[in-house]
C-alpha cells in the first residue's frame, strides 16, 4: 500500500471544531484507504498528541529566541 499524498489532503476546521472519526474515515476513503471507527479514533489521538508536541517545541523555540 502506498502512502497518500499528504500535501493535497486538506481539512477545513474552525477554531471550535474537532476532528471526528467520520471525518477521518472520509478523508482517508478519498485516498482509497478504508479504516474502522476504532482506527479513526486512534489516528485522532495520534494527531492531537503530535500537535501538542509540535506546539510545545514551537513555544520553547520562541522563548529561547526571545531571551
Amino acid at each position: 500500500m502506498s502512502l497518500p499524498n499528504l500535501r493535497k489532503m486538506t481539512v477545513s476546521l474552525t477554531n471550535n471544531d474537532k476532528l471526528t472519526p467520520p471525518q477521518v474515515i472520509s478523508i482517508l476513503a478519498n485516498e482509497g484507504i478504508k479504516i474502522s471507527e476504532d482506527e479513526a479514533e486512534k489516528i485522532i489521538e495520534i494527531v492531537y498528541f503530535l500537535t501538542e508536541i509540535t506546539m510545545e517545541q514551537i513555544l520553547k523555540s520562541n522563548d529561547l529566541n526571545q531571551s
